[in-house]
């Protein structure tokens, strides 16, 4: 069973709009990097793009290299225009995550790995 600690850091900011600090304090049995980023040519570019799949957990590294289009850190900063978008994305936020740990767990449990059956033509 995997589960992971999300925390979202809310706040309001100049203007009306709003900014979600969200972290993974802690995991067991998925790492803590689910949050992917693009890699961009100046590493200050990088954007967050999605919270991990399983497929992402095992095809993109947790330190940024240059050669990958992909990688996956434990923290995301994200900006909101206004309180109602920033209220949708931390319930949208928390959804994603636990979908995510969900399937981790899964296809981790259920999937992954060598199967090795013998078939008889007698059974």
């Amino acid at each position: 069973m995997a589960t992971a600690t999300l925390e979202q850091t809310c706040t309001n900011e100049v203007g009306g709009k709003t900014k979600i600090v969200a972290v993974i304090t802690e995991a067991t049995d998925i790492p803590v990097e689910l949050f992917v980023f693009t890699v961009e040519v100046l590493a200050a570019d990088d954007k967050y793009d999605h919270v991990a799949t399983p497929y992402d957990v095992g095809a993109y590294p947790t330190v940024r290299d240059a050669n990958k289009a992909f990688w996956r850190k434990d923290t995301i900063t994200l900006d909101f225009a206004d309180v109602d978008s920033g209220i949708a994305a931390k319930a949208s936020l928390k959804a994603r995550m636990l979908l995510t740990v969900q399937e981790y767990a899964k296809s981790q449990d259920s999937f992954v790995g060598v199967v090795t059956d013998v078939l008889d033509s007698e059974a």
